[in-house]
């Protein structure tokens, strides 16, 4: 009696959605708190991936998309993704 073995499943690459501008910005409503901007908005969108409102390997939007859409600076949202790039929770193409 031969065995064989069976084939691995193949593997599924992640899912990778784009999320733009405005509508991350309407997922994170009220992120504006007390303290620096910058924190506040890496917070947020740090609970929108913890929460499931924004799924992971979504593809965000640019920094001066979204800081346009949220009327901030780019200098804020570059240091929010940057606080979240230190943290694990996005990455950067290069």
């Amino acid at each position: 009696m031969s065995t064989s073995l069976a084939a691995p499943a193949p593997t599924l690459p992640p899912v990778h959605r784009r999320l733009s501008a405005p509508a991350l910005g309407a997922l994170i409503t009220g992120w504006q708190t007390e303290g620096p901007a910058y924190v506040a908005l890496a917070d947020a969108v740090r609970g929108a991936v913890l929460s499931g409102t924004v799924a992971p390997h979504t593809r965000l939007p640019s920094e001066r998309d979204l800081a346009g859409a949220l009327g901030v600076s780019r200098t804020t949202t570059a240091a929010a993704y940057a606080a979240l790039r230190e943290r694990g929770f996005v990455t950067s193409r290069t």
